[in-house]
């Protein structure tokens, strides 16, 4: 057997117990840093855009729902509109100096 492992093996178990644990931790560091941090920043930034998503939908929906209310409003206009116009002269005036 390799020297190193046959040296570990005869260390007392707490210590081999500690290694052991830093290992772990170490390992588990190493997942969480490398890992787990960069897509739970992602996660955060992901939900503030469905946030702000979430605010533009509700906004054009409130337009989208007004907009036959505005459509008639259009034409109404159009119609006064047409009936100014026609109570506009057809062609321009010159001045007289």
């Amino acid at each position: 057997m390799n020297p190193k492992v046959e040296k570990l093996l005869k260390l007392p178990l707490y210590q081999r117990s500690a290694i052991l644990g830093v290992l772990v931790l170490l390992i588990v560091g190493a997942f969480v840093w490398f890992l787990w941090l960069p897509e739970y920043e992602k996660i955060g930034q992901m939900e503030a855009e469905v946030s702000r998503l979430e605010a533009e939908y509700i906004q054009k929906k409130q337009i989208s729902d007004n907009l036959p209310k505005f459509n008639a409003e259009f034409a109404k206009l159009e119609v006064l509109l047409k009936e100014a116009l026609t109570q506009l002269p057809n062609k321009k005036r010159s001045r007289a100096c």
